[in-house]
């Protein structure tokens, strides 16, 4: 079953009206710290295109790997490195540079 933003406000709707007519409140904060977690998986995935989109347009490529949570993802692409953005482990959990 394909799942999208629709249902989900219909989810938290629901429970909105749940909560209203005297139902489980811890249920509906559960739902709704889940609901948190699956929108910034969402903005994710979405950064990630628009970086791939401006990678793109560059003539750049992106390097999938391990990446540093927080990093400058965006800047190396804009400066033409989006590779840089990268960070690779190797076994030691070191990070190394790409290429």
């Amino acid at each position: 079953m394909a799942r999208d933003t629709s249902q989900l406000r219909d989810i938290l709707f629901d429970e909105l009206d749940a909560v209203r007519s005297g139902g489980d409140t811890k249920r509906a904060s559960a739902v709704a710290k889940l609901t948190q977690q699956i929108i910034s998986t969402a903005k994710i995935e979405m950064d990630f295109h628009r970086l791939q989109m401006r990678a793109e347009e560059a003539g750049k490529a992106l390097v999938m790997g391990a990446m540093d949570l927080g990093g400058n993802a965006e800047r190396a692409v804009e400066s033409g490195k989006p590779s840089a953005a990268i960070e690779h482990r190797g076994g030691d959990g070191n990070a190394t540079s790409p290429g």
